[in-house]
């Protein structure tokens, strides 16, 4: 015996209800002008086509059951994919996972829209073909992903000094990776929330249950909201873990710069040592140590907001920061070195600022 609304075999033939669509079997007069007695049928029937008339033509249990067992599969993938992808050195396996998906999917609507056809919810048929399209695109972003991932792997591995003069490239790279990913974010919370609203109507449909003819967009609309926040922290995130470093340390070379000054200001003093005495002997901080227009201090005496002192040892001048704001008691030296009546100055390689990136 089968049933007269999905045409499946009844296991138990004195049954009262089919155990697959779940419709009364007892119902021997029209319903709402339905011969199958559904309460269904008329103004608002679970199958909107002609086809529900000639239930040879539906969908089948097993065609319900397949469909089922692959979205269910789909979704506890998707929630394991999207909670991994936030989650730091697991997020390779949520990429793995997601390939998965995609391959899955590309078989799954094509199931899942025969249904939706059968049944008479065009509408419905379209959003898995917009899912389908979606998931190829995310496909061809993972193929991206592992080509310029594994290239630029490659490059940096056979030849490193590259990495400095391709910087420019390497960032742009980067930049639109990043971009690539956010446009990845959106598409699979699209199609994460479709996919819910997909298995809603098959679990209706399979017992019987009319869906509406066109389902909400409330929940997409609350899911780009809440991604466009996600997305909007993490930006912020991103920008506050590279600008401020950078603030700070644009701010350290700033306090810096006062110690240049002050050094620049005593290597004058030193130029007239040298042009009046004709050597650099004398040329050394202390008391007292003065000539024509020119003197030079006790180190302290130099010392403002951010010098902590400044040193002259025969003309080598070796000027001293504080230990706050940044500074981290960082030296800028200059050697002399006499060409005729005037010297000539270098920066030493032992000024600390070199190291700490502030001269």
């Amino acid at each position: 015996m089968k049933c007269p609304r999905c045409n499946a075999e009844l296991p138990n033939q004195n049954s009262a209800f089919c155990p697959y669509c779940g419709q009364s079997l007892q119902a021997s007069q029209p319903v709402n002008g339905n011969p199958y007695g559904n309460p269904y049928a008329g103004n608002n029937p679970p199958f909107r086509d002609s086809s529900y008339q000639n239930p040879g033509n539906s969908p089948s249990p097993e065609e319900f059951q397949s469909a089922m067992k692959g979205l269910n599969t789909m979704v506890v993938l998707t929630i394991v994919t999207l909670v991994l992808m936030f989650v730091p050195y697991l997020n390779i396996i949520s990429w793995v996972l997601l390939l998965i998906i995609l391959i899955m999917s590309l078989f799954l609507t094509d199931r899942t829209k025969r249904i939706f056809d059968k049944a008479g919810y065009p509408v419905y048929s379209l959003i898995v073909a917009g899912i389908k399209t979606k998931c190829k695109i995310l496909l061809g972003i993972q193929v991206l992903y592992f080509i310029g991932g594994f290239a630029l792997g490659f490059a940096s591995a056979v030849s490193p000094e590259a990495g400095s003069e391709n910087a420019t490239l390497i960032l742009g790279t980067c930049a639109v990776f990043i971009i690539i990913s956010i446009i990845a974010l959106f598409l699979q919370i699209y199609c994460f929330v479709r996919l819910f609203t997909v298995k809603n109507a098959i679990t209706q449909l399979s017992v019987g249950v009319a869906i509406p003819e066109k389902p909400g967009r409330a929940a997409v609309i609350w899911a780009v909201c809440g991604v466009t926040l996600l997305i909007g922290i993490a930006v912020v995130g991103i920008v506050a873990a590279i600008a401020l470093p950078a603030y700070a340390k644009y701010m350290s070379r700033a306090r810096f710069s006062e110690i240049t000054a002050g050094a620049d200001g005593v290597r004058r003093a030193v130029e007239l040592c040298y042009l009046e005495n004709g050597s650099l002997d004398r040329c050394s901080t202390g008391k007292g140590v003065q000539g024509n227009g020119w003197i030079l201090a006790n180190p302290e005496d130099y010392s403002t907001k951010y010098i902590a002192r400044i040193e002259v040892k025969k003309g080598v001048i070796t000027a001293t920061a504080i230990q706050a704001n940044g500074l981290r008691g960082s030296t800028i030296i200059y050697v002399p070195e006499p060409h005729g009546k005037t010297l000539n100055w270098k920066t030493s390689e032992r000024s600390t600022c070199k190291h700490n990136d502030l001269c």
